[in-house]
């Protein structure tokens, strides 16, 4: 229970979205919205989507937020990747589930809880067909507790939507080798019904041991 007087992490971080000048990738950006960041199917593109994902789980988890990723039919991330990138793994909740219907789902109960500031779902690997009912009913839960919702989808074009027009903020995610060990991560957002205009956004990282 929250006491009377004290501020949680997601309202503020939401009322810095208000305020926000210049565009970024975080949660000022995303609290209180479904979000759809895309990739080419490309094994590029899909190390990017976990990239962005990883730089907004550790966000929140310094602003001391619960996180659940949900999981839909593909393989695990690396969990060394995501350690070594700030991310507690013992205060990650995993959850994997058969399809895109059991994601939408599982994020119903999750978000219903209001514990959860951020959830990830990884639809990445299977179809995703989830109806405009379901994704009304997620878009009011977040809304309701000031939560994020950010799906990992795959798409034949960069422009191509996987979840049609629910979604407040659509994103297409690519890396580029800068150097050996370093790469750009750079985010194209599409549709930002806050900001009303597109955007871009890059990251220099480093890649993980190996990586040329």
């Amino acid at each position: 229970m929250i006491s009377h007087g004290v501020v949680r992490a997601r309202r503020l971080i939401s009322d810095q979205a208000a305020q926000a000048g210049v565009p970024n990738w975080c949660l000022a950006e995303l609290s209180g919205r479904l979000c759809e960041l895309l990739s080419l199917s490309a094994a590029t593109e899909s190390s990017a989507l976990l990239t962005a994902a990883t730089h907004l789980i550790a966000e929140a988890q310094r602003c001391a937020e619960p996180v659940a990723w949900i999981c839909a039919a593909s393989a695990l991330f690396f969990p060394p990747d995501l350690e070594s990138n700030g991310v507690d793994l013992q205060a990650l909740t995993i959850l994997r589930v058969a399809d895109a219907q059991a994601a939408a789902q599982a994020a119903d109960q999750l978000l219903r809880s209001g514990c959860f500031g951020l959830l990830v779902i990884d639809l990445s690997a299977v179809e995703t067909k989830i109806g405009d009912a379901v994704l009304a009913r997620l878009k009011g839960l977040v809304r309701t507790h000031q939560a994020t919702v950010l799906f990992l989808c795959s798409a034949a074009e960069s422009d191509r939507s996987a979840l049609g027009s629910m979604v407040s903020f659509r994103a297409c995610a690519r890396s580029r080798v800068i150097s050996a060990g370093r790469f750009a991560l750079e985010i194209e957002v599409t549709r930002d019904k806050r900001r009303g205009t597109p955007w871009r956004w890059t990251e220099t990282c480093n890649g993980p041991p190996g990586m040329s």
